[in-house]
């Protein structure tokens, strides 16, 4: 049994590189695309103290789905044999990770595509030779023979080798081919990062904007500096249309009737302070009260009334 190839160990980097557009004087059959480049890209990727050069050309191709911009990367039909050595892959080993910002997109075992909104099924980008001719047609987000990662700011990497999958995410962040502004959440779900392809708003539509300042909504922090200014316009704005208004204080606690009859439960005081009693100020306590006067008063009457028997006269 053959031992396994050892393939140097360390943190990737690239040295020289270059990006030339290399589109001038093809022309092509876009089917979806709306715009289609042949990018010349080389460099030197080094992993320890060992060299590997790389020069081949990189498919981009642009288009909109469901008001998303995608950039698509590719490479020409059979880069492997026509564009690389085999030395090439003795260094650079396809197994090792990607950069962490590149994510796989989620698909649906079922039905063998990626779980995206039905409009991207039907996608369909031209696998071009090195002339501008179109070889086959591609259906991106079919999963089955389709190695796809995704980049939040709205980059996928196509290829149906797992070889160039790995070697394209770190060629496109080396050559600074992703756009700036991120479009997608990356969903954790029990520590395996996803992203969904499925668009529910876009943050910098206007509509979106207004409602992100209605309902104070959490946005990505990398848009922070060009959502907040125009929230704080509409803030503004509103502040002045309308007229001042004060704010409520905190409700009051409701009134309580209090009993009306008399309780033998009597609340429970903390042991080491002192109660004093409360004097019983109920209807039927003072009703008594009332009772007992009106009595003295008739008899003090009644003893008015009656002759004294000791008094003879004069």
């Amino acid at each position: 049994m053959p031992a396994k190839k050892a393939f140097p160990s360390g943190e990737l980097r690239v040295l020289k590189k270059q990006t030339s557009d290399v589109t001038a004087g093809l022309s092509f059959r876009p089917l979806d695309a709306e715009q289609i480049r042949y990018l010349w890209v080389s460099g030197i990727i080094q992993i320890g103290t060992v060299e590997a050069a790389y020069d081949f050309t990189l498919i981009e191709y642009k288009l909109h789905i469901d008001e998303t911009p995608w950039i698509i990367y590719s490479t020409l039909v059979n880069a492997l044999e026509t564009e690389f050595f085999e030395d090439f892959w003795d260094v650079v080993n396809y197994r090792r990770k990607g950069p962490t910002e590149f994510h796989d997109v989620a698909w649906m075992e079922q039905e063998d595509t990626y779980d995206v909104s039905p409009a991207y099924l039907d996608t369909r980008i031209p696998i071009l030779d090195k002339d501008g001719n179109t070889t086959k047609v591609a259906y991106p987000f079919i999963w089955e023979h389709t190695h796809l990662k995704a980049h939040p700011n709205g980059v996928l990497i196509y290829s149906d080798h797992k070889r160039l999958k790995f070697l394209l995410q770190w060629v496109i962040t080396w050559h600074n081919l992703i756009p700036p502004t991120p479009l997608f959440w990356v969903a954790d779900d029990k520590g395996a990062k996803g992203i969904s392809l499925h668009r529910t708003s876009l943050w910098l539509r206007s509509e979106t904007i207004d409602w992100l300042a209605r309902t104070s909504e959490a946005f990505p922090v990398e848009l922070h500096d060009s959502i907040m200014p125009r929230i704080e316009q509409i803030t503004k704005s509103n502040l002045k249309a309308k007229p001042f208004t004060q704010i409520p204080g905190p409700k009051l606690a409701r009134w309580e009737k209090r009993p009306t009859h008399a309780t033998d439960e009597q609340p429970k005081s903390d042991p080491g302070t002192q109660q004093i009693p409360s004097k019983k100020t109920d209807d039927a306590s003072l009703a008594g009260q009332d009772k007992r006067y009106l009595l003295l008063q008739a008899r003090c009457a009644n003893m008015a009334k009656k002759p004294d028997p000791t008094n003879q006269g004069v």
